[in-house]
């Protein structure tokens, strides 16, 4: 359990350190193919696609309800459209749409499922009838893009989850249609789904971004400088200091904050830079070229 909650933390940040990215760095996607806005927002869906997985099977854990788990469910579907969509022909990311063709109707099966179950115990046969027939169309896709997937403890999980699906709904519809005959409504309602996993709003400003988090955020670029007028270089080139080095920390600090999202550095943070404690040890001045 502790894992899935730490992953689902790391997947959280990752997802708002992508759309980050995909926001403010715009110069460089001539030269660097993964810094494309398209690529970045998939991977900031996919990012958070995982961690709703985690979120997901640690409610599970601890025996949420049906509804709930239906509609955490969902969002892993929900997540799965615009990867699909962003990184279909992206160099090296293949593998990622595999993963997602295949998650994405398997959770929507578990959904489907979960409702099914939950209205067959409160006696609506006929809905839960329903939910069942929409969770086997869910199955029959999951089994389709199966085909693609060639990763042996993938395919066995997959194919697990889906035979227990399988026998849980076959077990309704079968009840249903020989014992209590009550026909399937033909219109039903949709599962809405919810997110339990943190992450910005399409085209949130970083400035913005860092009131969205009352803890320190999950990162603190370089160019995230307080009062740059005490920021100085030392007589031998080599060090900067800067005296008003203080906790990021959202509000007290934030009117502050002078932001300078200069590409280069800002990707060159996102591969090696990381604050600790939202505090800052050094901070890199020289405009990059």
């Amino acid at each position: 359990m502790y894992e899935s909650l730490q992953v689902a933390k790391i997947c959280s940040k990752a997802s708002t350190a992508f759309q980050t990215c995909r926001d403010t760095l715009t110069t460089m996607t001539a030269a660097i193919p993964e810094l494309d806005p398209r690529v970045l927002g998939g991977l900031c869906s996919y990012s958070h696609l995982c961690g709703q997985i985690c979120a997901f099977e640690l409610a599970a854990s601890r025996s949420g309800s049906r509804n709930l788990l239906a509609k955490l469910a969902m969002q892993v579907d929900a997540d799965a459209i615009p990867v699909q969509k962003m990184l279909r022909g992206s160099d090296g990311l293949g593998h990622l749409i595999n993963h997602v063709m295949v998650v994405g109707p398997m959770y929507r099966a578990r959904a489907n499922t979960l409702m099914a179950s939950a209205e067959f115990e409160m006696e609506h046969f006929g809905v839960a009838n329903a939910w069942a027939d929409r969770a086997m169309a869910a199955v029959r896709e999951t089994e389709a893009a199966l085909h693609q997937v060639t990763a042996p403890h993938m395919r066995l999980t997959v194919e697990t989850i889906i035979n227990k699906v399988k026998v849980e709904c076959e077990k309704i519809i079968k009840e249903n249609r020989m014992v209590y005959f009550e026909p399937p409504p033909k219109e039903m309602p949709s599962i809405v789904p919810v997110s339990a996993i943190k992450r910005t709003p399409p085209g949130v400003p970083v400035r913005e971004l860092l009131q969205l988090y009352k803890t320190p955020v999950p990162f603190a670029p370089e160019e995230f400088i307080l009062n740059r007028s005490n920021v100085s270089v030392s007589s031998s080139g080599g060090s900067v200091s800067d005296k008003s080095t203080q906790h990021l920390n959202t509000s007290e600090t934030l009117p502050q904050v002078q932001i300078f999202p200069n590409a280069s550095s800002a990707a060159m943070y996102a591969a090696n830079g990381n604050s600790q404690s939202g505090q800052f040890s050094g901070v890199q001045t020289t405009p990059t070229r």
